[in-house]
């Protein structure tokens, strides 16, 4: 029997943990960080606790109850699954060999980090890099732990404490020729520099790794179990992939989160089609825009509009979009360039920008792209990670006393996490470009309103920023809706993604508004199945 079971993604954007079964082999689409959970419970300061590994997050329902899953090192205390064997959807689940991630954004792959050692986590190169380089700079979170962990022993008290070696997750890196250093027709094999950069722990020179060493998989290949296929398609984040995984039952296609109008537009058609061909018994469909009204924005009507913006200011800008957007910020160094700038990025960016050049080929080094500058944000002491930055790229770094002297010249790459730098830089006036995600939760609200305290204690005008509306919703001023385009299809083109594949069943996830595809599509000869969350789908 062919089953999928929903967890994370039912019901709710993000957080995507698909089960598919097929007799005893068992695969994962996506196994993400499920943050509408999540954040009912907890916020920047108050996090799971990593000294009670799976507790908290059993606890509180952020993993499904699925024992033999997840890592046995992080259950503090003998019999803990006693006291989940009566919550809805437990059960002993063995035989999982893999996850296949869609991309690096977390509410696909963040928890990864607790799934068994031997779960094998297939994902393009792009994605691997990236998550790596999200790890390295986020050392002591252990929700973030996806290419590397520290096992854990109980110490007294029970408290779980890392002890040993870090050990490597098995990665399979999915490839396409264009990822490989072999002639065309040869198989596909990652740069060395890629395959350095992934056995380089950066914890200090006394951390010791275990490792574990990444297969390759090419576009059309074989895992335990089933046949898998993977395609590139535009997102809001480089090495997005949408999979095909075939069992007894047939094809079963998965988007991962997907558009139609970034600069990548051309590789999803040619998913589509190859998905068409495959005349797939299911399709696992995102649905995060289900509102008809949205209006589509492409990456070229942003690079536009924020050109036209920057040119028009005298004083300081500053360009805030999502952390590893690595597109949305090509497009602002093409507006710092265009507009007589200098483009100062974060050393986190920096240092993720430094790691793409080893799995994106049209990725140059950060000392070959004019222009672009690493701000010195004040510290105590660096990291190792931010050292390796530093050692690398020392004549790059600009500070807050050469910004404030001459604002006009810079175009800063802040988000609202870097906005306390403004006391430093004190900027009098200049103007602040939101090139951010919508607001999905109050969270973000929350922090949407602190944001505008901040621009108001320092003059600055904003472009894009959402404001609140007087039933409690958001939306965009008029006139300033062109300043950030989606990395989610709207509504309109999610029915073309689904009419185009035609699968017999699909399933909704990654969605508020799983009923928009049952009254949308009830004229089309496809069947539509809203998730339940843990209540498995049997395919025919």
């Amino acid at each position: 029997m062919v089953a999928l079971t929903v967890y994370g993604g039912a019901g709710m954007v993000g957080g995507n943990q698909v089960l598919v079964e097929d007799g005893e082999d068992r695969l994962f689409l996506d196994f993400g960080t499920p943050y509408a959970t999540r954040n009912l419970y907890y916020e920047e300061y108050l996090k799971p606790r990593p000294g009670t590994g799976l507790l908290d997050l059993l606890t509180l329902g952020l993993l499904p109850p699925l024992e033999g899953l997840y890592r046995r090192d992080l259950e503090p205390f003998q019999g803990l699954w006693e006291r989940f064997k009566e919550r809805p959807g437990y059960r002993r689940l063995e035989g999982v060999t893999g996850v296949v991630v869609s991309h690096a954004h977390l509410d696909h792959c963040g928890y990864v980090s607790f799934l068994r050692p031997d779960v094998r986590v297939y994902a393009s190169l792009i994605t691997s890099v990236i998550a790596k380089a999200l790890q390295d700079t986020s050392p002591t979170d252990f929700e973030k732990e996806l290419a590397y962990f520290g096992s854990r022993t109980a110490k007294e008290g029970g408290y779980l404490g890392i002890e040993g070696p870090r050990s490597q997750r098995p990665f399979t890196f999915l490839l396409t020729q264009n990822d490989s250093v072999a002639p065309p027709g040869e198989p596909v094999a990652p740069h060395a520099e890629a395959l350095a950069f992934w056995d380089a722990v950066p914890l200090g020179p006394r951390t010791r790794v275990q490792r574990v060493a990444p297969d390759v998989l090419p576009q059309y290949g074989s895992i335990p179990g089933f046949r898998l296929r993977h395609f590139p398609v535009d997102h809001s984040i480089l090495g997005a992939t949408a999979f095909a995984v075939e069992t007894s039952a047939g094809w079963i296609v998965y988007t991962g989160d997907i558009r139609r109008h970034g600069s990548q537009q051309g590789l999803v058609r040619e998913f589509l089609e190859a998905a068409q061909a495959l005349h797939p018994v299911a399709l696992v469909c995102e649905g995060t825009r289900t509102k008809p009204a949205e209006r589509r924005v492409t990456e070229e009507e942003v690079l536009e509009h924020c050109l036209q913006a920057v040119r028009g200011e005298e004083g300081l800008v500053i360009a805030d979009f999502g952390p590893r957007n690595i597109e949305r910020l090509v497009t602002f160094y093409q507006v710092a360039e265009a507009s007589g700038r200098a483009l100062v990025v974060t050393t986190k960016d920096a240092y993720l920008l430094d790691a793409m050049r080893h799995a994106w080929h049209q990725m140059p080094s950060l000392s070959e792209m004019d222009g672009l500058l690493i701000y010195d944000e004040l510290r105590a002491r660096d990291s190792t990670w931010e050292k390796t930055v530093r050692e690398k790229y020392r004549r790059l770094f600009v500070g807050s006393k050469e910004i404030k002297a001459s604002p006009g010249d810079y175009l800063l790459c802040f988000s609202f996490w870097d906005i306390d730098n403004l006391v430093d830089i004190e900027p009098q006036g200049g103007l602040y470009i939101y090139s951010a995600s919508e607001v999905y939760d109050e969270e973000q609200g929350y922090d949407i309103d602190r944001l505008r305290h901040w621009l108001d204690r320092f003059g600055l005008r904003s472009l894009g920023l959402p404001r609140r509306r007087g039933d409690g919703g958001w939306e965009i001023s008029p006139g300033e809706e062109g300043f950030h385009a989606s990395g989610h299809a709207p509504a309109e083109d999610l029915l073309e993604v689904v009419k185009e594949i035609r699968p017999r069943l699909l399933v909704p996830v990654h969605t508020q508004n799983p009923g928009f595809y049952v009254e949308n599509l009830s004229k089309e000869p496809i069947q539509v199945r809203e998730p339940r969350w843990g209540v498995g789908l049997s395919l025919p």
